[in-house]
């Protein structure tokens, strides 16, 4: 009975897919009775999927892997189920379907073609949200007063909730919250009725051909380069009575996936996830501390996260890292391995998606204007904040390396200033910043802590943050003290409160520019979405369309960061490429400063070739 049901959907799915490339070609609205022809997405779903649990359970891998594959073919054609929220929703119910392909191909490691099934379904599921949101971000002008009206309400919403996280609850703040969301899901709704709009990003995900995406990646990688996707998943015991069990946290494994240019993929699963959480937490406590020698902690995440593919990469200059869960937390440079960092072994560059590999290793045929601007040492309007002398110095050092820079600082290091920053080549931000939720160092760290602004201890900003980290990711610009701890400001200038949250910047139309630089603390933290990457400053400004992101793991120091920063600025004045101009400042101060709190904070995120104007 199953099997003829899928069939039937199958049929379905035809009717449904002749009937809009027909309407497509001939350049008709799209009505909804077309959409009526598309079969349940859930019983086409979970009907594969059933039969190849059916099939593994009777022995037949082949079969399975078949079943799963089509699995695979038919939620890549995403149904537009609520443009924000509904996609997100509908991303996180896949979730159970993709641990069942880690969770046969980890049983049959030495079967190509299940390494395969499991690496296709990284490259297609990991950063799917990040393409929707891309394509609705520049979709046509059918919808464009609903989108406009979205980013504005969305820009409201962060400053609510911040402002909420920042000082706690009122009835004002509670009822503003209340009506923006309710404003956002309703657009949200009105948008995923839009036919238009649907076919637009069904069709932009449909251009990912899972049968040809690995040979594309493949195709993409350097021959001195490799591809290491890291999964976290739960692990399916095909054998146990409830398999569906998701209460059990000892079920939850991480698994690597290698892609090399020039051999079959490999497979390794890397055991528990509980080991690497811990492992990966007691290193990022170790690097952050510098009265602590991290090397212990740095060989145990060695031993957990690259020794088991070791053999895989043996030979390689560069890899590219796609990183799950706490992964996101650590940057590679500092694991060690024979009594050295891996710092030293390769350069690295980090994605949120393998998919973006191809895109980031096109050549680039035109040169950007190269125009530079640099926002350093705002005049936060509080002598309790740290006023970040150390990033004078580095703007000083940045319009050295590049003369054209446009330097600005104090009361012109504002939230305006940075907001109309559109078709400027590269964009540095010397200041604070700020993740809601985490703890914060000491005053000569470029972080924000929430009793600088508020006069006020144990404020626990964490516990009253809203859920979404995009409105917990912010850097501060000129004013954002005074602002922040004014309520009756809230509504008189929301455009411009010194505060820039990660949503905000999802507004900016970021397209011209090759290099976003967030010389502050916590820049690269975010809430963790499990195989949608990590939300936060460096998704908001990848989102905008800057090409490279560099953004920070931990609180920065001042004076380090400054000479970091002005090596890093000179190497890409020299020609050398964005992951490699960071690698070697990063180890140009290592003899002064041999900590890796001072030498290591920073990652490169998305193309690492050397900027277009200097080439």
């Amino acid at each position: 009975m199953l099997t003829e049901l899928l069939r039937l959907c199958s049929e379905s799915q035809h009717k449904f897919d002749s009937a809009l490339a027909n309407n497509k070609a001939t350049g008709q609205p799209i009505p909804n009775e077309i959409y009526d022809l598309r079969p349940a997405p859930a019983v086409m779903l979970m009907g594969h999927t059933a039969l190849a649990l059916a099939e593994y359970g009777l022995g037949s891998i082949q079969n399975s892997i078949t079943q799963l594959t089509r699995v695979l073919h038919y939620i890549n054609n995403i149904p537009a189920f609520g443009i924000t929220y509904g996609i997100e929703h509908y991303l996180s119910s896949l979730q159970s379907i993709e641990d069942v392909v880690y969770s046969v191909a980890i049983s049959h490691p030495t079967d190509s073609s299940a390494r395969s099934l499991a690496a296709t379904c990284a490259l297609l599921r990991k950063g799917t949200t990040f393409d929707v949101q891309n394509q609705l971000k520049y979709s046509g002008n059918k919808e464009r007063h609903l989108i406009d009206e979205l980013q504005r309400l969305r820009s409201r919403l962060s400053n609510i909730a911040l402002r909420r996280a920042m000082l706690g609850r009122s009835e004002a703040l509670d009822i503003a919250l209340e009506e923006t969301s309710t404003s956002i899901i309703n657009i949200d709704r009105s948008l995923s009725t839009q036919n238009h709009l649907r076919w637009q990003i069904t069709q932009s995900l449909l251009k990912i051909n899972p049968d040809q995406i690995l040979d594309n990646m493949k195709q993409a990688l350097p021959r001195d380069g490799a591809l290491l996707e890291y999964i976290r998943f739960r692990k399916i015991d095909f054998n146990a009575e409830n398999k569906w069990n998701h209460r059990h946290d000892e079920n939850n494994n991480y698994l690597a996936i290698v892609v090399n240019p020039d051999r079959d993929v490999e497979l390794k699963d890397l055991g528990p996830a509980e080991w690497i959480d811990q492992a990966t937490e007691r290193l990022l406590v170790a690097v952050t501390t510098p009265s602590t020698i991290p090397y212990v902690a740095g060989s145990k995440a060695y031993e957990l996260l690259i020794d088991p593919i070791a053999s895989s990469i043996r030979g390689k200059k560069r890899l590219f890292i796609v990183p799950d869960g706490s992964i996101n937390n650590i940057p590679f440079e500092v694991l060690r391995t024979s009594g050295h960092f891996l710092q030293d072994d390769f350069v690295f560059t980090y994605f949120n998606s393998g998919r973006d590999l191809a895109w980031s290793s096109i050549p680039v045929t035109t040169k950007r204007p190269g125009t530079v601007l640099v926002l350093a040492a705002p005049a936060f309007g509080s002598s309790s904040i740290d006023p970040l002398l150390g990033t004078l110095l580095e703007a000083q050092m940045i319009k050295k390396a590049f003369a054209q820079a446009s330097v600005r600082v104090g009361a012109e290091a504002s939230t305006e200033a940075l907001l109309s920053a559109s078709g400027t080549s590269i964009i540095h931000l010397a200041t604070h910043g700020l993740f809601i939720g985490m703890s914060y160092g000491s005053g000569e760290d470029r972080g924000l802590r929430p009793e600088m602004v508020l006069g006020t201890p144990d404020v626990s900003p964490f516990q009253r943050a809203e859920s979404d980290p995009m409105t917990r990711s912010a850097i501060l610009m000129a004013g954002a003290a005074t602002k922040l701890a004014a309520p009756q400001h809230l509504w008189q200038s929301e455009a411009d409160d010194g505060v820039v949250t990660a949503m905000e910047v999802l507004n900016m139309d970021l397209s011209e520019t090759e290099l976003v630089v967030l010389s502050a603390c916590d820049t690269g933290r975010g809430g963790l979405q499990p195989g949608q990457g990590i939300y936060g400053l460096r998704r908001a400004f990848m989102l905008a369309g800057a090409e490279t992101v560099v953004t920070s793991l931990w609180q920065v120091n001042d004076l380090a960061t400054a000479e970091l920063m002005q090596n890093f600025y000179m190497n890409l004045r020299q020609g050398e490429g964005r992951s490699e101009a960071m690698r070697n400042a990063s180890r140009s101060i290592r003899d002064k400063w041999p900590h890796p709190k001072y030498w290591a904070p920073f990652v490169v995120a998305g193309r690492g070739a050397p900027l277009s104007f200097v080439q």
